[in-house]
């Protein structure tokens, strides 16, 4: 059975009246790893967020059959937010597990870098149990080292069955995965807006 379906799908903001992208077909197996490409506001965001159960206005069929509390979201991580006086070191270890990555011990959250602040975060992605993951430009501010030990991580966590949706500009990472790759096109006819 697939874990997700979607047909004909696309979502629509509130308040505007056409979809953000061109409908969408395609399901998704366990195991395996679906890319979202497209260019910046085309709405694969907004589609990681829906998949996470943060629910839109949507045309087409959707069904998934993973229970949202075997969903792990990771949004992307901007420098401002999540102002914190926490070490990282704490954040890691609100899980039990074993890390993905060596975070420094004393670093202040506040004054860490976008970095190692993904890097925190994904340690805590990858203690959870889960069905499915997402991830939301998994890249964004790690280093050629730390990115190819996300690969294998999700490419470990991917032959325990574990499902990956991401987002990302570029695939180049990911050539020595076995993955779908959905490219999301904004609908011409969708009115601008700010997502």
């Amino acid at each position: 059975m697939s874990l997700l379906e979607f047909k004909n799908f696309s979502i629509r903001l509130r308040g505007q009246k056409t979809s953000l992208f061109e409908p969408l077909s395609f399901h998704m197996d366990p195991g395996s790893l679906l890319i979202l490409t497209g260019p910046n506001g085309s709405g694969k965001s907004t589609l990681l967020k829906f998949i996470s159960g943060q629910r839109q206005s949507y045309e087409g069929n959707f069904q998934n059959h993973v229970p949202l509390e075997k969903v792990v979201f990771l949004p992307q991580v901007l420098r401002s937010q999540f102002l914190l006086p926490i070490q990282l070191n704490e954040i890691s270890q609100l899980l039990p597990g074993e890390s993905l990555y060596h975070v420094s011990e004393k670093s202040l959250w506040s004054h860490s870098s976008g970095g190692e602040r993904q890097k925190t975060l994904l340690n805590l992605v990858f203690r959870k149990p889960a069905d499915l993951i997402l991830l939301d430009e998994p890249f964004n501010h790690l280093d050629q080292d730390a990115q190819s030990l996300l690969v294998s991580a999700m490419e470990k966590r991917m032959s325990q069955g574990t499902s990956f949706v991401l987002s990302s500009h570029s695939l180049e990472g990911f050539k020595n995965l076995n993955f779908q790759e959905i490219s999301i096109r904004k609908n011409l006819n969708s009115e601008e807006r700010s997502l």
